[in-house]
């Protein structure tokens, strides 16, 4: 029932009819660590949607990647970026001043870097970040070390610049344009709900410590959002644990089984939770997640049970895929099938291998 709900309200199994910018909506925000990862994470969920239309969305700046919870990279719709930094920012900046003292980055320094490269991005419009860390070096500000990112991620949480594209391994920052419908920043106490609102109308089943862990809030913070919103939540108890959710599971229509999704690295259904015991043997954890990197994950029936990797040239895709167990006919017949799907999306040939 958990992995089925999550799976449905997830918008896997049940598809989004939208585009990049209002799934992002319903979300909140999805992770953007790997930004091709996330890419696929909207097209997996859009089936109209190719890797051009999520570009565009990008260049168009309808969807932006920044930082946010728990200070780290996400993709969300441009109109939500002012109240979500608003609401997130203050804390991450908070939880950084030990590591700014470490850096000798004090307030005077970073305000300067603020204002240096907000004028870089709004000349250049599109830049590199070797190139931002070369502008701030031209004015006496070193990037050794850490300090440029934590230079870069403070300019970005205080909402001056925004990432674009990847050019290699160089991350493209841009200006910010607000859209017209942009969403000014509002009392804590409602943005809080908001937030609460989309992360289990888009994830339940999902319990306290599993919204606590995906936005970085403190225990008031979460209990306040549960409160806000109880009215609409619905509340089951499973192995012991509350768990809440908009959508009732009678609701959802059965799948015949296997069900495979080949899952990008960093995906919500992975991510979007801290206790991640029901869609992952423990035997396995290792190879889905270590050092903070998420690997690209296969699905099947709303289990994790390997992992896949595509390698991409100028005119196709290899796909390799490595069973954690043993793949029944039928479930490879699946992975097939969920695999073509991604070569609508990226508009190539691929090339399938099992290992």
């Amino acid at each position: 029932m958990l992995k089925t709900q999550r799976l449905y309200n997830q918008h896997i199994t049940l598809l989004h009819d939208g585009n990049p910018a209002t799934l992002l909506s319903h979300m909140g925000a999805i992770q953007g660590q790997d930004p091709v990862g996330a890419k696929w994470s909207l097209g997996l969920r859009l089936p109209h949607n190719t890797e051009a239309h999520i570009e565009q969305a990008i260049d168009n700046q309808t969807i932006v990647r920044t930082w946010l919870m728990r200070g780290t990279l996400f993709m969300i719709a441009a109109r939500d970026l002012r109240w979500l930094l608003a609401l997130v920012a203050p804390r991450v900046i908070q939880q950084s001043q030990r590591r700014y003292k470490q850096l000798e980055l004090d307030e005077t320094t970073l305000t300067q870097a603020n204002e240096i490269l907000a004028r870089a991005v709004e000349d250049h419009q599109r830049i590199g970040r070797r190139d931002l860390y070369a502008i701030l070096e031209q004015h006496g500000i070193s990037t050794d070390g850490q300090r440029g990112f934590y230079i870069v991620r403070h300019a970005s949480l205080n909402g001056h610049i925004v990432h674009g594209h990847v050019d290699g391994n160089d991350p493209v920052f841009t200006y910010f344009d607000d859209p017209a419908d942009t969403l000014a920043p509002m009392p804590r106490e409602e943005a809080i709900a908001k937030l609460a609102r989309r992360y289990f109308a888009s994830r339940g089943f999902a319990t306290e410590a599993d919204f606590a862990w995906w936005s970085g809030f403190v225990k008031k913070d979460i209990q306040q959002g549960i409160a806000s919103i109880k009215n609409d939540l619905q509340a089951v108890e499973i192995d012991g644990t509350t768990h809440y959710t908009f959508t009732d599971s009678a609701s959802i229509p059965p799948s015949q089984s296997p069900v495979v999704h080949a899952l990008p690295s960093f995906d919500e259904y992975v991510l979007g939770y801290r206790d991640r015991d029901t869609i992952l043997d423990k035997a396995y954890a290792k190879r889905v997640s270590r050092s903070g990197v998420f690997y690209s994950t296969i699905v099947i029936d709303g289990q994790i049970r390997g992992n896949w990797k595509a390698t991409r040239k100028t005119h196709s895709v290899t796909v390799e895929i490595t069973p954690f167990t043993t793949f029944s006919k039928a479930e490879k017949d699946a992975i097939q099938r969920a695999f073509a799907r991604y070569s609508l999306f990226l508009d190539q040939p691929l090339n399938i291998v099992f290992l």
